[in-house]
């Protein structure tokens, strides 16, 4: 929940970075949209064709480590078709995270809490959209970039800590 609270600040300052960092306007901004688009259906593609690694939780670990550092670098970036690689490889990431997490919880889950569980997963995926009120409030607050910075750290960093302190996740 945390991190679809917490990691999701880039989508709303995709549009401030088109117009005012980058300045590539409505046309660039839809170009990055379908850029990080195409990465979501390749990934969708590798899934389909390819499955998940069995252990997801180490996938959730390594598309997670991507996203942020390229949400990091799309921070810091003003060269435009560098961010497009970003956004690319953010979309290349996000599917398979996505796909990794939700495997885990449903083969985690016995028969009987199953749907309790799957209730939990889609309240924790509808945080996804409070997660871009909060990235918009820290750049109003903070700045655009050290509001993706915090948006990365409230990734990965999340999942290291469910790590440490969970040996069953470090196994499935």
């Amino acid at each position: 929940m945390l991190q679809n609270l917490l990691a999701v600040a880039i989508f709303p300052l995709m549009p401030v970075y088109a117009e005012e960092v980058l300045d590539v306007g409505p046309r660039g901004f839809g170009l990055m949209g379908g850029v990080f688009g195409a990465g979501l259906l390749g990934s969708a593609a590798i899934v389909s064709v390819f499955g998940t690694h069995h252990r997801r939780s180490m996938v959730m670990l390594f598309t997670g480590l991507v996203w942020d550092l390229c949400m990091v670098g799309f921070a810091f970036s003003h060269n435009f078709p560098l961010s497009l690689g970003l956004l690319f490889l953010m979309g290349l990431s996000g599917v398979i995270w996505v796909n990794a997490a939700l495997t885990l919880f449903q083969i985690s889950a016995t028969e009987e809490m199953r749907g309790r569980v799957m209730a939990l997963y889609v309240l924790s995926m509808d945080m996804f959209l409070m997660g871009w009120l909060v990235g918009g409030a820290l750049a109003a607050w903070l700045g655009n970039e050290e509001a993706l910075m915090i948006s990365a750290l409230g990734g990965t960093p999340i999942m290291i800590l469910g790590l440490l302190l969970s040996p069953a996740l470090r196994r499935a």
